[in-house]
């Protein structure tokens, strides 16, 4: 028997990686293992700065456990630098219970801490936050808030939501809807969809709204076109508001399954100083024009972010879900590795679903 090894993965170690991945997907039940060969090469292959590390617990030539770096271009107080997202981490089952996921997240920030990142962070579930909080003394800066605009009533009823709030979803899905009717028809005139890729005008939106905070990863065509419109699986969209070919407002949609129902997920958004209000003409043209966007019978829209954020003057007919009655919060946390300035402040921050590797 070979001694354990934590180290960074080589290339040749990839498809042995991969199948790792796989088992603990499959173990875990989730959906992404049928689609792993292809997410794992978008995800970690060909992201815009092209780097990414692996690592890994190996025993006998075996991977028991690993974590993903993922380095994307990110701005600290107007200075370019790189960011570290610490994501898509597990052990396989027989090897759980023998501390490897804390060996192996200790020394993966160990290589960061080595190298010329500026930030780190990571979005870890309830079963890992203790290991990064105790061993690899991150610190929470803030849980995503958690908002769902109910469309359909009925839809919501038939799904399994296993939670409190239900009840609620589905009796206030008419007074959301009467909310949405705020924005007036020549509003909604004005709102086009692009797809298969965001055009510079709609980037150059993110990349400005993004940059009036202190923190935040650079959200320009590339990061964009990448995270969202090369994706191998999943359906991406962008909505924009527009006046005179001028871009006002935009948001980023994703269909996909919230809460066992088919929904409108918020991936990222941004929109000029004054235009606030138009991400509520943006909701709207959701509820209206959904059978053109997709056949699938949509019974939500969910959105989840920091709350200094689009919903905090307005609610738009959103409600916001109890962190009590959600069924997944969203930690963020970050340690400072490169003295930043404020970094556990968390309005200094701008942050987005985007970021989060689950969705």
């Amino acid at each position: 028997m070979s001694a354990l090894k934590i180290l960074k993965i080589e290339e040749s170690q990839e498809p042995q990686l991969i199948q790792a991945v796989k088992t603990v997907l499959t173990e875990s039940q989730s959906h992404k293992a049928d689609y792993i060969e292809r997410l794992w090469s978008w995800n970690y292959k060909n992201l815009p700065t092209g780097q990414c590390d692996v690592i890994a617990a190996i025993e006998d030539n075996k991977i028991l456990g690993y974590v993903h770096i993922v380095y994307v271009h990110a701005k600290v107080h107007q200075e370019n630098c790189i960011a570290a997202i610490l994501q898509d981490g597990g052990v396989l089952a027989e090897a759980r219970g023998r501390g490897l996921w804390r060996k192996i997240t200790l020394h993966a920030v160990e290589v960061i801490e080595s190298s010329e990142v500026r930030l780190i962070y990571a979005y870890p579930n309830v079963k890992a936050i203790h290991t990064w909080r105790k061993y690899n003394k991150f610190q929470k800066v803030f849980d995503y808030q958690t908002y769902i605009l109910p469309l359909d009533g009925p839809a919501i009823v038939k799904s399994k939501i296993n939670i409190p709030i239900l009840g609620t979803l589905a009796g206030v899905t008419l007074q959301s809807i009467n909310n949405l009717r705020l924005s007036s028809k020549k509003d909604i005139e004005l709102v086009s969809i692009e797809y298969n890729e965001i055009k510079p005008n709609t980037a150059n939106l993110f990349n400005e709204y993004s940059a009036q905070y202190n923190i935040h990863v650079i959200r320009g065509k590339a990061f964009l076109d990448w995270r969202y419109f090369h994706k191998p699986i999943g359906e991406h969209f962008a909505l924009t508001y527009k006046k005179n070919e001028e871009v006002l407002a935009s948001a980023i949609i994703k269909i996909d399954k919230m809460l066992d129902v088919d929904s409108f997920i918020v991936m990222d958004f941004a929109y000029r100083e004054g235009y606030q209000n138009k991400m509520g003409v943006l909701m709207r043209y959701l509820k209206e024009k959904q059978n053109q966007i997709t056949d699938k019978k949509i019974g939500l829209i969910f959105a989840a972010f920091w709350n200094k954020q689009f919903l905090s003057k307005k609610t738009y007919g959103f409600i916001k879900v109890p962190d009590k009655l959600n069924p997944r919060i969203m930690p963020f946390l970050t340690k400072n590795i490169g003295g930043v300035k404020e970094l556990f402040d968390a309005d200094q921050w701008h942050t987005t679903l985007g970021e989060w590797d689950v969705l």
